[in-house]
């Protein structure tokens, strides 16, 4: 007779714990993730740090998490299914936890391409002893990595002056002997259309470029367009778009080491921001994460035509900047915007991604730079 009501006691117990299962099994339950670091270059390993805390006398048998992971992140050490939507992988943990218990599994991701990317939604499953019961869980835990484009020298991607040789320096290549005007003197076949002084040239009647002085600091900022097509949110090239991305990233990289001042600014949606990024021309180790930052989280997404842009930014623009627009689409629009901006006294470089574009009617002050077709990623 004591057997039986022992077990009737027990089974009473049972059924009570699976009627109150998911609350009981969910309370003091804990989960966290993180990263060892949240920016990296492309292919760099990471530490992603799982742990689950039970913090209460129920033990728990059977414990399974599903956390989606964005598609463009691979695991070193651990097998994952790409999810329904596709654009995204699941993670999944399966354990069991003791009272009191806290359990921590490691391990190592990358990514092959630079982005912005955030780690959001999580769902957990407790199941009882005897497979009857399972407590469910949402759990929204936001978390993000930043990966940076490759940085490559930049004789791997653009086709340098006949005037530069050996390794291309910014401060030679793209920062003018600039910028104090002191006088004026005759034209040579080795100047540039971009330093004629047609004031000088219409009184004698010669051609003659501008005497420039060492008086002012060099500075940069990088302007890149990703705008593809004439309207300007159709037929996205996003190949196109990250070869502009890896030659500001190589332009601000050197730029930084060689102490020039550099800034970046992007018609796109910038990943994660609310707002629009515009760096304002600066240096060091700050300044360069600032930069590269805006560089992974750029989009192939246009939030404005690139002339439209312009005309919206140039107020931010200091004429003693040095102007590099990286661009893979020209319209007329945009010729007419350059054209200004040299009439207002603007010094502009142009970096064409496509060497076809059609640059007929932008003024001979704007120097037009092309970049290699194809460029070899082989270490």
């Amino acid at each position: 007779m004591g057997v039986v009501i022992t077990i009737f006691t027990l089974l009473i117990i049972m059924f009570r714990i699976l009627d109150r299962w998911e609350k009981l099994a969910l309370k003091n339950l804990e989960y966290k993730r993180y990263i060892d670091k949240e920016r990296v270059f492309i292919g760099d390993p990471v530490r992603l740090t799982t742990e689950i805390t039970n913090d209460k006398l129920l033990i728990l048998p059977w414990i399974e998490v599903n956390a989606n992971i964005p598609i463009e992140i691979d695991f070193k050490d651990q097998r994952v299914v790409v999810h329904n939507n596709k654009s995204e992988k699941i993670y999944k943990v399966v354990t069991s936890l003791l009272s009191f218990q806290r359990i921590k599994k490691h391990n190592t991701i990358f990514c092959k391409k630079r982005g912005y990317y955030s780690f959001n939604d999580v769902k957990m499953s407790v199941g009882d002893f005897f497979g009857f019961a399972v407590a469910e869980k949402e759990i929204h835990y936001p978390m993000k990595l930043i990966v940076y484009p490759e940085v490559k020298p930049l004789g791997q991607l653009i086709m340098p002056s006949k005037s530069i040789q050996g390794e291309l320096s910014v401060r030679r290549w793209i920062i003018p002997d600039n910028i104090s005007v002191i006088g004026a003197r005759e034209y040579t076949p080795y100047d540039s259309f971009n330093t004629i002084d047609w004031k000088a040239t219409a009184r004698t009647s010669k051609l003659h470029v501008k005497k420039l002085d060492y008086t002012a600091d060099p500075s940069i900022i990088i302007l890149l367009n990703v705008q593809t097509s004439d309207i300007y949110w159709q037929n996205v090239n996003s190949e196109l778009i990250e070869k502009g991305i890896d030659i500001a990233a190589s332009i601000a990289h050197k730029a930084i080491d060689e102490k020039v001042d550099v800034g970046y600014s992007s018609n796109a949606l910038f990943y994660g921001d609310n707002r629009d990024i515009f760096v304002k021309p600066s240096n060091g180790r700050k300044q360069k994460m600032i930069i590269f930052d805006a560089l992974a989280k750029t989009s192939y997404l246009p939030i404005d035509s690139f002339d439209k842009f312009l005309s919206k930014n140039t107020r931010l623009i200091d004429k003693n900047n040095v102007i590099i627009l990286i661009i893979s689409h020209i319209t007329y629009d945009l010729i007419k915007k350059i054209n200004s901006m040299i009439k207002a006294g603007y010094y502009i470089k142009l970096i064409l991604l496509d060497n076809s574009l059609k640059t007929e009617g932008l003024f001979k002050e704007v120097e037009i730079i092309y970049s290699y077709e194809f460029i070899n990623d082989d270490k």
